[in-house]
């Protein structure tokens, strides 16, 4: 591990630097408390990497989320356009059913006028005459008309 690498072990003593023989070499030494300040440093060094690493995670997060807000948002808007026409075409087709139903009514109703008033004046035509000369003889047996 890397407590081994740097020479030190569980029973090693707080000194200054120190050479030490191993297998017939010399080599540098870390005290304890040179080896908690590097070992310190280095997990502080981490930590700052870390913390750049998850801003640049957050930031990342953060402008897909918004992407994929305005891609529904967008989805949504165009749904609902779609929709919109869709309720448009249907109120349109409905309207046009709706109205030529009315006009086959007002046909209806207008051919109906129009035998009731060609017979109206058919009567009246036809009865015009007689209530003309009705008329004509209660005046002239009215006892004042003499």
């Amino acid at each position: 591990s890397w407590l081994r690498s740097t020479g030190l072990s569980s029973g090693s003593t707080l000194r200054p630097r120190v050479e030490r023989q191993f297998s017939g070499k010399k080599q540098s030494v870390l005290t304890l408390s040179d080896f908690c300040v590097q070992f310190g440093m280095k997990l502080i060094e981490e930590i700052k990497k870390a913390e750049e690493k998850g801003e640049i995670l957050k930031k990342r997060a953060e402008s897909k989320g918004q992407a994929l807000l305005e891609k529904a948002r967008e989805k949504g808007e165009k749904d609902l356009s779609a929709l919109e026409e869709m309720k448009e075409k249907t109120l349109e087709k409905e309207l046009a059913k709706a109205q030529q139903i009315v006009k086959t009514e007002v046909a209806k109703i207008d051919a109906e006028n129009e035998k009731i008033l060609d017979s109206v004046n058919k009567s009246y035509k036809k009865n015009k005459d007689k209530t003309v000369k009705k008329i004509q003889e209660i005046i002239l047996k009215w006892p004042s008309s003499r």
